[in-house]
């Protein structure tokens, strides 16, 4: 018999508080009703009776036509500064528990991190969704791999907005966010962003707008 394919969903769990379930559930919900219609579809609830009551932990709930396991990890954020756009044409519109594909693209370069090219579009990092600013608003890839949810609340509040964009509309900007649901929406204050062939596209050092959206960014 094959076996069914496996789903990740991380949530954050903020002094016990669990961040933005909502938009977690309606993930969760997409993702079953499209690879298990006959399944019925778990509340997440349920599941979050007994979660860490101080610090911030990520929660990582494995599920396929039921929810497998839920464990709770101390959650450290990683700095990042610097990317290479790199072309591939990965499918990862659903979270699958599986990244060896996404790790290997991680791995094929010296930088910190990449960001996904499909079809000369920019997507996503290799974990996070992306926001530019550009001098008035913050801008999305209309085409990202993954539909965050942390992406999902900024479109619905009208934060953002969705364009295309292309390497070379990256002098175009002044900053450079990471969203998701651990970091939340981080602007990066030293960012360096090369294409494949080590050509620097994008630099910045600090910020355009420090605590543009008030408390909504998180610098660093």
């Amino acid at each position: 018999m094959e076996a069914l394919p496996l789903f990740l969903e991380t949530i954050k769990i903020h002094e016990g508080s669990i961040r933005h379930l909502p938009y977690h559930q309606q993930r969760v919900a997409r993702t079953i009703r499209a690879h298990y219609p006959d399944a019925n579809i778990p509340q997440l609830q349920t599941h979050l009776q007994k979660i860490p009551t101080a610090g911030i932990y990520k929660c990582r709930i494995l599920y396929n036509d039921r929810i497998q396991t839920v464990t709770f990890e101390r959650y450290t954020p990683k700095p990042v500064r610097t990317f290479t756009i790199i072309e591939s044409e990965i499918d990862y519109a659903y979270k699958y528990a599986d990244r060896s594909t996404l790790e290997a693209l991680k791995n094929s370069v010296t930088t910190d991190e990449i960001i996904i090219q499909k079809k000369g579009m920019l997507t996503d990092t290799s974990y996070s969704n992306l926001a530019f600013y550009d001098g008035d608003r913050w801008v999305t890839p209309r085409t990202p791999l993954l539909q965050g949810t942390m992406r999902a609340k900024l479109l619905e509040e009208r934060q953002l907005v969705e364009e295309d964009i292309t390497v070379d509309d990256l002098g175009d900007f002044k900053d450079v966010a990471l969203m998701n649901a651990m970091i939340e929406f981080k602007v990066l204050k030293n960012v360096r962003i090369f294409d494949r062939a080590g050509r620097l596209r994008f630099q910045k050092e600090g910020y355009s707008r420090r605590n543009h959206y008030g408390g909504l960014l998180t610098n660093g």
